[in-house]
């Protein structure tokens, strides 16, 4: 059976299911529409596996992965068609208007619109959720079974990591390191989705509203497990961060919890080994943060020569090839945006950064217990998707996109509930 899980013919067979089933959601969107946004929110950890499956007549090449893309943005103007208003906080609606305003001009003057498009549809995509999670949520107890869907999409990966681990498929790294990745594209991308998963499952293991407590700690050990068989640094880092934020918020005489945990994790070690690691240098004659100090620099210096509008939405490539001559990634989404948007897009984005921090911020001492500790945990997880976003590439990555701006949405529809 498990030889089944990677065999071409049953994932295209797969595909074609899978499909059907989001035409199904779709027509079952205009019944319930809350129950149709979280059944393709659950399944979206399996939809990656689609990532190479394309569809091409002539010179026409697209992927089944951006028709998903399109499919959810569909999904938002089917819910605008049906309820002809949205609720959002203008104080939030209004940034995100400029932002996606910005990313839209710098298509007509981006290097590369093939890529403008597709980062510009997937941006658009994890707002959608975030509206859509926004205007659905209408008390605690949709939050708890949107929690849960989240939670349990990560049994769906597991048969995939675990196949990684048998048969050797995953990532291998100077020709020893085997790094899990299971429906996703690399392990980083699946690293940063188990930290959310990881605080996800320790929130609901701790806090009162959910039961089954045994079955979340069992979730959070696995999926902690399975972060440290992606052996991705910055994963580690930010669920570190998010996990001392998260016991931080709770009360500073909880702080013993993580900081134990985290030494015990540090002097493990093939861990300890692995973060010296990215100091020593490799076959490119410097190490990975030298690599990466090397390529942000000389970014930095495109930077300066198109400072206000930047290079357009989808033109890393063509600038790192210019002014580094690698054809790698940036691993850095805040120089990304400064090369691409310029100064306009980079303070736009992080204007909506820091509006979700002060929206959130507000009600972590607010007196219901799960109203308190949901904004806990999504201050940690935000804390660690910004802190991962200094060496790696969250905003070409639409699953920990959509996961983080779904729970975001829901956070702060409860808190206006519980304001009202």
């Amino acid at each position: 059976m498990i030889d089944l899980l990677y065999n071409l013919d049953f994932i295209h067979t797969f595909i074609i299911l899978a499909f059907l089933v989001l035409v199904f959601l779709c027509i079952f969107f205009w019944f319930k529409p809350f129950e149709a946004v979280l059944a393709i929110l659950f399944l979206r950890p399996l939809i990656n596996l689609s990532r190479d499956v394309k569809f091409s007549s002539g010179a026409l090449e697209v992927k089944l992965l951006w028709l998903y893309t399109i499919f959810v943005i569909f999904l938002g103007f089917q819910y605008l068609l049906i309820n002809k208003k949205i609720t959002v906080p203008r104080s939030l609606f209004i940034p995100y208007i400029v932002f996606f305003t910005i990313c839209f001009i710098s298509l007509f003057y981006t290097s590369n619109l093939f890529w403008g498009i597709g980062d510009f549809f997937r941006l658009l995509s994890s707002f959608v959720y975030f509206l859509l999670f926004y205007e659905l949520i209408v008390d605690k107890r949709q939050a708890i079974v949107a929690i849960k869907a989240m939670i349990l999409s990560y049994l769906l990966t597991v048969p995939f990591a675990i196949y990684n681990l048998i048969a050797k498929t995953g990532f291998i790294e100077h020709n020893t390191l085997l790094r899990i990745k299971s429906t996703f594209s690399t392990p980083n991308a699946y690293a940063s989705y188990l930290v959310f998963i990881s605080l996800s499952a320790l929130f609901a293991f701790l806090n009162k509203e959910f039961k089954n407590k045994l079955f979340f700690l069992v979730i959070f050990a696995l999926s902690f497990f399975s972060l440290i068989l992606t052996w991705t640094r910055t994963g580690w880092i930010a669920f570190c961060v998010a996990f001392l934020i998260f016991f931080y918020l709770k009360g500073k005489r909880y702080l013993i919890i993580p900081s134990v945990a985290i030494l015990l994790f540090c002097i493990i070690p093939p861990a300890r080994e692995r973060f010296l690691e990215s100091f020593q240098k490799k076959e490119i004659g410097m190490s990975s943060w030298e690599w990466r100090l090397m390529v942000w620099k000389n970014l930095l210096k495109a930077f300066v020569t198109h400072p206000i509008q930047g290079f357009g939405l989808g033109s890393r490539f063509d600038v790192l090839l210019k002014f580094t001559k690698s054809k790698n990634w940036p691993h850095n989404d805040y120089i990304r945006l400064l090369i691409e948007l310029g100064l306009v897009g980079f303070f736009s984005f992080c204007s909506i950064l820091l509006i979700f921090f002060k929206k959130m911020w507000t009600y972590i001492s607010h007196p219901d217990p799960f109203i308190r500790e949901l904004n806990i945990l999504s201050l940690s997880i935000l804390s660690g998707f910004c802190v991962i976003s200094i060496a790696t590439n969250q905003l070409t990555d639409v699953t920990m996109l959509m996961f983080v701006f779904s729970l975001l949405g829901l956070t702060l529809k409860l808190n206006q509930i519980s304001g009202n």
